[in-house]
C-alpha cells in the first residue's frame, strides 16, 4: 500500500510539473486559460507556483488579491514534511508577488519564520538571505531579522551585506568570529 501511494505522489508531482510548464508557455498569449491550468494543477506545490506566476500577469487588483490568497492556500495545503520545502513555497510567492497585500505578506512571513525554525542547512541561510533580500525594500527591519536568523555566521555576514548593512555584518562577524 505504500508502495501505491509513493506511486501516486510521484505522477501527481509529474503532472504538476507539466502544468506549471503549461501555464509558463499559456501566459503571454492567455492568461485567463494559464490561471484555468494552474487551478487544475493537483499537487499544492505545483499549483502554488503556477497561482504565482500567473499573477504577476495580472493587472486587475481584486483578481491578483483573489489569486494571491489561492496561492497563499495552496502552499499552506502543501503537507510537505520537509521545512525547506515550505521555505521554498514561501519565497516564489514574495519573488513572483512584489507587491503582495500587507496581510498576505505578513501571513506568508509567518509560515516561512516556522518553516526556517523547522530547518537546517545551507538551504534555510540561502532562503533567509533571498527572503530578506527580496522583503529589503518593502521592509528593512524584517529583512536584518531573517538576515540573522541565519544558522551560521557566514550566511549572517553575506545576508547582511546583500541587504546593504556592510558595517553591521562586519561589526557582527568581528565580534562573533573566534
Amino acid at each position: 500500500m505504500a508502495k501505491q501511494r509513493n506511486d501516486d505522489e510521484k505522477w501527481d508531482a509529474i503532472a504538476g510539473v507539466d502544468g506549471r510548464t503549461r501555464v509558463s508557455q499559456t501566459l503571454g498569449s492567455d492568461p485567463n486559460k494559464a490561471l484555468a491550468i494552474a487551478r487544475s494543477i493537483e499537487h499544492p506545490w505545483y499549483r502554488c507556483q503556477a497561482l504565482a506566476e500567473v499573477v504577476d500577469h495580472l493587472d486587475d487588483k481584486q483578481q491578483r488579491s483573489a489569486i494571491i490568497r489561492e496561492a497563499l492556500n495552496a502552499a499552506m495545503e502543501n503537507v510537505e514534511p520537509n521545512p525547506v520545502r515550505r521555505q521554498d513555497a514561501a519565497v516564489v510567492l514574495v519573488w513572483h508577488i512584489p507587491d503582495m497585500p500587507e496581510e498576505s505578506l505578513r501571513a506568508v512571513m509567518n509560515a516561512f519564520e516556522a518553516a526556517c525554525g523547522e530547518g537546517v542547512g545551507w538551504k534555510t541561510g540561502y532562503n533567509l538571505r533571498w527572503m530578506a533580500e527580496l522583503i529589503n525594500t518593502r521592509d528593512h527591519g524584517k529583512a536584518v531579522e531573517l538576515a540573522l536568523m541565519s544558522g551560521n555566521l557566514r550566511s549572517k555576514r553575506r545576508a547582511l551585506r546583500a541587504i546593504g548593512e556592510r558595517e553591521l555584518a562586519e561589526r557582527y562577524y568581528e565580534t562573533n568570529h573566534p
